[in-house]
């Protein structure tokens, strides 16, 4: 989970700027984003399931619920699907995404970084 963060962190104004940037680092980015997903996927494979039936476990080794995992696995994916469609609300979907697969991860993203629903909406 860590190293999705620090991609997002990475590759912060390659999502920002997507429509401006060298193709070769937009090409990175979203195939970093599509490889942190099937990580998210695959990793979740190798977690016994009775984990998640006994939420103190999942608590003592910082385990985001299984629902929550699988949804930001699918924010990855969106995030770099709209990296290559021509719409005007495109930084809108990715910002949104990206937020929304932190959350879901219970991974901080600093008040000051975050924006809020209410300005992506508008």
């Amino acid at each position: 989970m860590s190293e999705i963060l620090q991609s997002f962190l990475r590759y912060a104004y390659v999502m920002h700027y997507v429509d401006v940037i060298p193709l070769d680092l937009h090409s990175e980015a979203f195939e970093e984003l599509r490889r942190l997903s099937d990580q998210l996927y695959t990793d979740m494979d190798m977690i016994p399931k009775c984990l998640f039936n006994y939420p103190f476990f999942g608590k003592i080794l910082s385990l985001p619920e299984e629902e929550m995992v699988y949804k930001s696995a699918q924010n990855l994916i969106a995030t770099a699907n709209w990296m290559n469609v021509k719409h005007e609300n495109k930084l809108i979907h990715i910002i949104s995404n990206i937020q929304n697969a932190c959350d879901n991860l219970g991974l901080y993203i600093d008040p000051n970084d975050r924006i809020t629903d209410k300005h992506l909406n508008v």
